[in-house]
């Protein structure tokens, strides 16, 4: 009977640290989030946000996704569009339009970014923008500021039909 629960309380305890763990299967840049690949996932305002950071700590895993036929926008450094280095992208006509911005007062512009990795994506309705970049543009103390936001045009300068600023914790 002891020997029965002991076994019971180790396999417990290896469950609870294999979920503590965080994500199961590693981050592909597909546009799709897909169950396993993040750590942290938030869905608020109709707006989804999930995750990650690499083992090594080096590079920032982040996806948005919205039941939208227009983009999505995810936004890292600030909880406000403005200080924001954001990502944006729709899908018109198979087509794929990513851009980086930077966020100024109610406006952004484009900016370089040649480190970011993202793929975009519209399937059925849903548009999902996934991408990487390095955490030391984002990450401060195992957390990120963000903004995520939403609109219902193929177009960047339209705007959100909603956003949801938030808190990730790495």
């Amino acid at each position: 009977m002891k020997h029965g629960i002991a076994i019971m309380l180790l396999a417990l305890a290896a469950a609870s640290a294999w979920g503590q763990a965080g994500a199961s299967v590693p981050v592909i840049i597909d546009g799709r989030i897909s169950a396993g690949e993040y750590t942290f996932t938030k869905t608020d305002n109709g707006i989804t946000v999930a995750a990650r950071l690499s083992a090594d700590a080096k590079t920032l895993f982040i996806a948005v996704s919205a039941a939208t036929p227009g983009w999505v926008a995810i936004g890292v450094g600030s909880n406000k569009m403005s200080g924001a280095f954001m990502v944006l992208g729709f899908v018109n006509g198979g087509k794929q339009t990513i851009s980086t911005e930077m966020g100024k007062g109610h406006s952004h512009s484009l900016v370089a970014a040649t480190d970011v990795v993202s793929v975009v994506t519209e399937i059925s309705g849903v548009t999902t923008l996934e991408l990487s970049m390095p955490a030391s543009q984002a990450v401060k103390a195992g957390a990120v500021a963000a903004i995520a936001a939403f609109g219902m045009q193929d177009n960047a300068k339209s705007i959100h039909s909603k956003r949801m600023p938030l808190d990730i914790q790495l």
